[in-house]
């Protein structure tokens, strides 16, 4: 077949486009309210999504209601039935289906075959704005219900809307079992998308329903030999091949709604730094963690610079930091001309250790060098021991600076992440848990302070009637363009805390088995968000975080060492050091022996099984010798 015989790719529904589960799930809700309001019974969603999650596919609403002790007829199933086909689903494109579909949208024309109830199919289609994205849609119930799929009649139709000739056409499907004999009879090209996610995931094809080529996402399809060219303009580098998709350790994850708010600044004008959007974003920060005030700023850093700044900390000045963090935790200090001064991790968080900070202040307070803050980092989205930590820093009068840039969404005793010190700061980075590409947030309830923050925030200009300073300002505020996708992302925070927790739970059920893994803990009464999953390794394992690397890497999977200590970084040479214990440097330990897993609140069920199988597979290497030992970082 010559390359350039492909003119259009038409694709399934169901489990090709979006992931027919929540649609089931979907359906469940729907029929339960109804459920509720005509038998005042609460749970049968519940239920019903029990019965499924156990592999039950029939008589789900017979059973669901007799668990709810709700007698019914016929009659009363088919309006449940109908209730079910009729609503309009919450449901979503997968990432790689709208890749495809906007990759392909200059170049081929698009098809769209499903079947299924038709009222169902098309509240699918109008839940997913798909009505108007195809040359051609066809729903093989319009057919009867004896010409569903493999009918040779959905095949020609849609052919004949296309107005080209079969060989003409790529055909998409998921389901082994029925989406391809049909199509490989009439001379379509057939391709088995292979996510192992859908409702009928692991079908086995019988002999002779295979599809002639298979692909892990449809992103795939630009590698397909078959169809490059709907993809590549001449001379143009392959978009990318028929390998597995990169998976990034914490990509940005939109909500769809960011537009509404882009769009909204660019209507009024509003795209500069200040603006409506940013008053709205600071009230509704301050409000999710409790605090009476918080200032949008340009990052996470800029935050904390303030801070600084609001203490008086200046050259000469002592500030406690904790050493496993990102630099950008210790930079400031190093801009007002004042020492840092690193304190160790301890094990059950770790964060800073209260022992190596008590050890630190009490050196301090003898040679008469107390610091004038304490900046306290929740690393990885895990609180920090405050309660002991503000004991401490009490005792001494000193300030704490949260360093909350990777703990948004956590809690510590009920309290917010961020909340607890004298000043919190968030970041908004691309790959922090809610994104406004770039941008920070200072939070306190010194309501005074930050009016001050706000100053030195916008160039410290003086209140007089033209362009006058008396200090030293910053250019640190939030654009109201980035201030809107922010107001967007706060709106479905806890929905990604939860995604990341669920991301966590499955990797800990997947490989806590494997000898010497060991995940980063949850201290008692708190909830981490668990912003990246991080993990030990015991190199008597035979596994190495070295080697554990180089393999995802391997298979275009990103994951990264645990953060190096700043004490250890040739910037901070020479600076002080606490350890948790005299000769024994807990954050060492964890750098030389702990690394990060993808854990963006996006990543699929099957990617995340990639990961999973890779990490097991050189853990099976390692028990048959066939790996060496090599070293830990």
């Amino acid at each position: 077949m010559a390359i350039e015989a492909i003119k259009a790719i038409v694709f399934d529904l169901d489990d090709t486009l979006y992931d027919e589960r929540e649609y089931v799930m979907s359906g469940f809700r729907a029929v339960g309210r109804h459920v509720s309001e005509r038998y005042g019974e609460e749970g049968f969603a519940a239920v019903a999504e029990t019965l499924f999650r156990e592999g039950e596919r029939r008589h789900i609403f017979n059973q669901a209601l007799e668990r709810l002790g709700i007698g019914c007829d016929e009659h009363t199933i088919i309006e449940l039935v109908d209730r079910y086909r009729a609503h309009l689903p919450d449901i979503r494109l997968l990432d790689d289906a709208r890749w495809a579909l906007d990759r392909l949208a200059p170049h081929a024309r698009r098809g769209l075959l499903s079947d299924g109830y038709h009222i169902a199919q098309r509240q699918k289609l109008t839940a997913l704005n798909l009505l108007d994205r195809f040359d051609a849609i066809v729903l093989s119930d319009a057919f009867g219900r004896e010409n569903w799929k493999p009918s040779p009649l959905v095949y020609e139709e849609v052919s004949r809307r296309l107005r080209l000739p079969p060989e003409a056409c790529l055909y998409v499907g998921d389901n082994a079992s029925k989406d391809f004999v049909t199509a490989n009879r009439l001379g379509w090209t057939t391709v088995h998308v292979q996510r192992e996610r859908g409702v009928y995931a692991g079908v086995q094809a019988a002999p002779g329903y295979e599809a002639q080529y298979r692909i892990r996402d449809l992103r795939c399809l630009a590698g397909l030999a078959v169809c490059t060219h709907l993809f590549m303009k001449e001379g143009e580098h392959r978009f990318m091949g028929v390998e597995s998709p990169f998976i990034y350790l914490s990509p940005p994850h939109m909500s769809g709604e960011e537009q509404f708010y882009i769009n909204e600044a660019f209507a009024s004008n509003w795209v500069a730094p200040l603006g409506p959007h940013v008053d709205a974003f600071e009230k509704e920060v301050a409000a999710y963690a409790g605090v009476k005030d918080a200032v949008a700023v340009s990052s996470g850093t800029a935050a904390i610079h303030l801070a600084l700044r609001l203490l008086d900390i200046k050259a000469g000045d002592r500030v406690f930091c904790s050493s496993l963090t990102f630099v950008a935790s210790a930079n400031p200090i190093l801009y007002e001309g004042a020492e840092p001064v690193f304190i160790d991790s301890e094990p059950d968080t770790w964060n800073m250790s209260p022992q190596a900070l008590k050890a630190a202040l009490e050196e301090a307070e003898r040679e008469g060098t107390l610091p004038k803050a304490v900046i306290v980092v929740h690393l990885y989205g895990q609180s920090a021991k405050m309660d002991e930590i503000a004991s401490l820093c009490g005792r001494y009068q000193i300030p704490i600076v949260e360093d909350a840039a990777e703990s948004l969404g956590s809690t510590y005793k009920g309290a917010a992440s961020g909340s607890i010190g004298k000043f919190g700061i968030f970041s908004f980075n691309g790959n922090k848990i809610i994104t406004t590409s770039g941008g920070g947030m200072l939070l306190s309830d010194d309501v005074e302070s930050l009016v001050r923050a706000r100053f030195l925030a916008t160039q410290a200009r003086d209140n007089a009637p033209y362009y006058q300073h008396s200090v030293a300002g910053h250019n640190y505020r939030m654009s109201n363009l980035l201030a809107g996708v922010g107001r967007a992302q706060l709106a479905v925070l806890d929905e990604r805390v939860a995604a990341r927790r669920a991301v966590f739970a499955r990797y800990r059920a997947a490989l806590s088995d494997l000898p010497g893994v060991r995940f980063m803990p949850e201290l008692a009464n708190t909830l981490s968000n668990r912003w990246l999953t991080a993990l030990t390794l015991d190199t008597a394992s035979g596994v190495t975080v070295r080697r554990l690397l180089e393999a995802l890497a391997g298979e275009r999977i990103e994951a990264r060492h645990v953060w190096k200590p700043l004490h250890l970084q040739p910037l901070f040479a020479g600076k002080r050091f606490y350890p948790h214990e005299e000769g024994a440097a807990v954050s060492e330990r964890l750098f030389a022996a702990g690394l990060c897993l993808p854990s963006g609140s996006n990543l699929a069920e099957a990617d995340q099984a990639r990961v999973i199988a890779c990490i097991k597979s050189v853990f099976d290497n390692a028990r048959a010798g066939s790996m060496p030992l090599g070293t830990s970082v």
